[in-house]
């Protein structure tokens, strides 16, 4: 009987979900989001990594994002560490020209609350891309 009911619960909340676009489990643990925007002329790739390392691609680094982002568009990558990696290709060479990779650690300027005892956490921030 429970199990009915939890099942005709889910059949019926599950369309109100999808409308309203309840996050993802992965978005909800996130610590913070990073929005990527291009300004570019025309399609590039990107990659968006936590970690310790300013190449985005290193081993050290977990992988958030690498594929591509259209001329004009803002994509949204939940973030769950202190601190990310940004590359990305350029319009003349679209799959094999990386740029340098920037890193950003919103984490570090935010401090220690010593009276709740705690980290304080990042929100989410916006990195824009060159338009190369």
């Amino acid at each position: 009987m429970r199990l009915r009911s939890a099942l005709i619960a889910t059949a019926l909340l599950l369309p109100v979900a999808l409308v309203f676009g309840v996050e993802s489990p992965a978005d909800a643990a996130a610590r913070a989001s990073v929005y990527v925007y291009s300004p570019a002329s025309s399609t590039v790739r990107v990659r968006v990594s936590e970690g310790p390392n300013s190449e985005c691609d290193s081993s050290q680094n977990a992988m958030r994002y690498d594929g591509p982002i259209q001329s004009g568009q803002t994509l949204k990558v939940p973030i769950f560490g202190p601190c990310v990696c940004v590359s990305s290709t350029s319009t003349s060479f679209p799959d094999s020209e990386w740029s340098q990779g920037q890193r950003f650690c919103p984490a570090s300027a935010y401090g220690y609350d010593k009276f709740a005892r705690r980290r304080l956490l990042p929100s989410d921030f916006t990195v824009r891309l060159d338009g190369r």
